[in-house]
């Protein structure tokens, strides 16, 4: 009964995630700044949903869905990582705030 409440919760919160990784890649400016919304929210609604699939089935597919989060934890930091350094060696600055640079 505790583990389907968990589940459930997990469940819910898992698209909020998803949807405030989403906004941030729509809404920042930059690469730097959208790179880093979508790499953690993303990566929290994934997982989040993951872990609610593995205590709701409680069987083999959970075992795939903890793989699949380990999968997730391991590429996306790596993922994050080689974009922010490709978009350093173009030259792309992170954005100013209009105060600071006399606009």
């Amino acid at each position: 009964m505790t583990l389907d409440a968990v589940s459930m919760l997990l469940a819910a919160v898992s698209p909020v995630f998803l949807l405030i990784g989403a906004l941030g890649l729509v809404r920042l400016p930059g690469v730097f700044n959208r790179m880093h919304s979508t790499t953690e929210a993303t990566t929290l609604g994934a997982s989040s949903a993951l872990l609610a699939a593995a205590l709701h089935f409680r069987s083999g597919a959970s075992l795939t869905a903890v793989f699949a989060m380990l999968f997730l934890f391991a590429t996306a930091p790596v993922g994050a990582h080689l974009i922010s350094r490709a978009a350093f060696e173009e030259d792309m600055e992170p954005p100013q705030d209009r105060e600071t640079n006399g606009s």
